[in-house]
């Protein structure tokens, strides 16, 4: 009896694993559908849904932006990554707004007063958008803090940023932005 057990089990688990395997295979999509489509040269039109401006005077978008060259920038005050690329965001944000472009932060899963705070801390004077819920970051595919998103005067994304921001990424895709027509 013991000789079947062992054989029986070991065949179990090796059916188990074989199942977690095939499912594992079947359910993985394309992991960064906007950096795949980035990637072949598409630029996808960015998300433009209303959400409430940070300071509580209402709500605005990216759409009163459009015109413009804009980093949108999703950031927490809780993120380590986010304090870190802090000072790289409000230099740029100088630059910027010289060109008539501008950083537009999205302040995700936080609350109103630590992402103030954040801003003054760090001397950020970008203008901030709430995302209350994770909807807006969800239409971006948003995977972690922070992330930045590069929209050209049409509206549409042309770089994305998984991570902290450096300066050789303005430069590659922020840049060549500012100095002629989309």
């Amino acid at each position: 009896m013991r000789r079947f057990i062992v054989p029986g089990i070991v065949g179990l688990l090796s059916a188990a694993l074989i199942a977690v395997l095939i499912y594992g295979v079947t359910q993985q999509g394309d992991g960064d559908p906007l950096a795949t489509a980035l990637s072949k040269g598409k630029q996808p039109l960015a998300a433009t849904a209303t959400l409430p401006v940070l300071d509580g005077a209402g709500r605005s978008s990216l759409a009163a932006y459009r015109g413009r060259v804009v980093i949108v920038n999703f950031f927490a005050s809780w993120c380590q990554p986010c304090a870190q690329e802090a000072p790289l965001i409000a230099k740029t944000q100088k630059q910027l707004s010289a060109d008539g472009a501008t950083i537009l932060g999205i302040s995700w899963n936080d609350t109103a007063a630590d992402s103030a705070k954040f801003l003054k801390q760090h001397d950020l004077t970008y203008p901030v958008l709430r995302d209350v819920n994770g909807t807006y970051a969800k239409s971006y595919g948003v995977k972690g803090m922070p992330e930045s998103f590069v929209i050209n005067r049409a509206g549409h994304i042309v770089a994305l940023s998984r991570g902290e921001m450096d300066a050789a990424f303005i430069r590659r895709n922020v840049d060549p932005l500012l100095s002629g027509p989309q």
